[in-house]
């Protein structure tokens, strides 16, 4: 296997070849986190000064405006970034929007500017008013010609030939709109100045501001399709900080710091070490691979945000690279939005274990515990593409993911669920608990950190993951463990593998509980039981709660833990909130609770107080 932990220069997707040091130590703290921002946000700018720059085309887009925007910050190769943009091959070259071929001019669209758009626009916004960096003329053709979407009609949905109209994607719809939102703001100033009539420019006037508020307001309340998507999340951030940085009206700018800050929470409940595992929406080339952090480019924008990549500190470089990053890192390191403190301290601090269900556009469980996280993986959602599963969300196997160790699936416990991915139901992860079908342990446990029990068809077996030996490699994981195996004849098992099982995982140091305790409170409590695949079984845990639990839920519509459903968008420790806009996010390490509410889609506020 490659080594593959690298540094922040690996997550920000610079070239394989070569070496970096960064010289900024990872933070362990909310505090090292905030002090340490400048330091890694201007290492990515260094870093990304660096870089050639490619054509201006669909395929380069992030390239692109990640290269000249990163120079000029850096205020390097300043001649070359102008005559780039001057040059006659930078020109538009599709519609924003959906890319779409099937019958050659007939069912074709030529698509994908919105890529291009909202990146430019940060260069725009920056460097409008230094023109020793970006000329007036470069500023003038970025205006006129490379901004084609403007005025008071949002794109929602596009024609593709005679294949008629179909509704538009999440993304494109957001970065279009942004897009068109934040030109007008430009024209309008330029108005200004000419003594032109700006009211056609003016989105308080034109209706875009009323609309795009509304469009916003319906992601706090029912959450992102693009939910944790590969690679599509990064394009829904990027538009969300676009606006942040730039628009002018406050309500705005405020709106779409309400999202940013939810996505952050979800990021910090869902992810160990920078790390997720869980269920996401497109695209199908990612469903299933073993290395988690393929294809999820938001780990390089938190790298830059927080800075807590330990994992990925102390190995040495080599071939291998995260294929999406470079921009969204860029974007985080140069622009203005701050992780709140209440949401921040989540990243460092779990306290005694905290337990966090969501339920907007998929059912996603997590629990986390400073030696691990439990990652439900989730169930299939078909989004009826015409049978291709482009745009399907997919389900993964439901992990326990130890603190300071692993980049695979395949390092971790797990339940790899239905072999048909289209059949799966991965939604059983409790307090410290996880059931499901198809149990795997690693090969690379030691035998000398496992007891074995027979009991009865099954078999328990008991991780000491507190032994020399056994921790993870950076020794930050001391935790036991109890996974119980069963083979399973049920219709429900039999076509998805035949086997089920259920594990309990708890803190080491919970209440000075030694292993054999914890082997023999399991045992004692539930013990000599015969469980079932597809019918509810019970089971106690070490601290005394009662779970009723079906490892493999007979349809996609119920949760496999009795009671875990969600009542509204999200339930949990950290995170609860209706589907109406109003979200509380709870910390109890600081003892605050961070209030984000759009209830009114016209008034998005926000606030801290103590919690109870």
């Amino acid at each position: 296997m490659k080594n593959i932990f690298i540094v922040l220069a690996l997550i920000l997707a610079l070239p394989a070849h070569g070496s970096w040091n960064t010289g900024q130590y990872p933070a362990r703290s909310t505090g090292e986190a905030m002090n340490g921002f400048d330091a890694r946000a201007r290492q990515v700018i260094e870093q990304q000064a660096l870089q050639p720059i490619p054509s201006y085309s669909k395929n380069s887009s992030g390239p692109f405006y990640t290269a000249i925007m990163a120079k000029l910050l850096a205020g390097k190769e300043v001649g070359d970034v102008n005559r780039a943009i001057l040059s006659p091959g930078t020109k538009p070259y599709g519609l924003p929007g959906t890319d779409f071929k099937f019958i050659p001019s007939l069912c074709e669209r030529k698509g994908d500017y919105d890529f291009m758009l909202i990146g430019l626009l940060h260069v725009a916004y920056r460097f409008k008013n230094r023109p020793e960096l970006l000329w007036p003329e470069s500023y003038e053709k970025m205006l006129t010609q490379l901004f084609t979407v403007r005025g008071n009609k949002p794109q929602t949905s596009f024609r593709i030939g005679i294949c008629g109209r179909h509704p538009e994607t999440e993304n494109h719809i957001l970065m279009t709109e942004v897009s068109r939102y934040l030109t007008n703001q430009l024209i309008h100033e330029r108005a200004l100045s000419r003594n032109e009539d700006p009211k056609p420019w003016d989105n308080a006037q034109n209706g875009m501001e009323e609309w795009l508020l509304k469009h916003l307001q319906h992601f706090l309340k029912e959450d992102f399709t693009e939910y944790n998507s590969k690679p599509y999340q990064n394009y829904t951030v990027i538009p969300l900080e676009t606006l942040y940085n730039f628009a002018q009206s406050p309500r705005v700018k405020e709106g779409a710091k309400l999202l940013l800050d939810y996505l952050a929470v979800k990021y910090a409940t869902q992810s160990l070490d920078l790390r997720r595992a869980g269920p996401f929406r497109r695209q199908i080339k990612y469903r299933g691979l073993n290395d988690i952090l393929n294809g999820d480019g938001q780990l390089a924008r938190y790298s830059v945000l927080v800075g807590n990549y330990g994992l990925f500190f102390n190995a040495l470089l080599s071939e291998y690279e995260i294929p999406q990053g470079s921009n969204v890192a860029l974007l985080a390191a140069s622009g203005d939005y701050r992780i709140p403190p209440a949401i921040l301290d989540l990243f460092f601090e779990r306290g005694a274990g905290l337990l966090q269900r969501v339920n907007g556009q998929a059912y996603e469980s997590y629990f986390l515990s400073p030696s691990f996280l439990l990652v439900a993986g989730g169930i299939y959602k078909n989004y009826k593409d015409y049978g291709t599963g482009q745009n399907d969300g997919w389900a993964e196997a439901t992990v326990l993911m130890p603190t300071g160790q692993g980049v695979l699936r395949s390092d971790f416990i797990r339940f790899s669920g239905h072999r048909n991915m289209k059949k799966r139901n991965n939604s059983c992860v409790g307090r410290g608990f996880a059931c499901g079908a198809n149990p795997v342990v690693p090969a690379t446990v030691s035998r000398h950190c496992v007891e074995r029990r027979i009991d009865g068809d099954g078999t328990w077996d008991f991780f000491n993951f507190s032994k020399d030996g056994c921790k993870s490699s950076a020794g930050r994981s001391n935790y036991y463990v109890a996974l119980y195996r069963a083979p399973c004849a049920a219709d429900v098992c039999r076509d998805g593998g035949g086997t089920v099982g259920f594990l309990e995982a708890r803190e080491a140091a919970k209440e000075g509980v030694d292993f054999a305790s914890f082997r023999d409170a399991v045992l004692r409590r539930n013990g000599g039981h015969k469980y079932y695949g597809g019918f509810a079984n019970e089971y106690v845990t070490t601290s005394g709660e009662s779970l009723r639990f079906i490892p493999v839920p007979p349809s996609r519509s119920m949760t496999a833990i009795q009671g875990a459903g969600v009542a509204g968008l999200a339930q949990g420790d950290v995170i609860n909130a209706d589907r109406y806009g109003l979200v509380n996010i709870d910390n109890k390490n600081l003892g605050v609770r961070y209030v984000l509410d759009w209830r009114d889609w016209a008034r998005p506020r926000r606030w801290s107080q103590a919690l109870d």
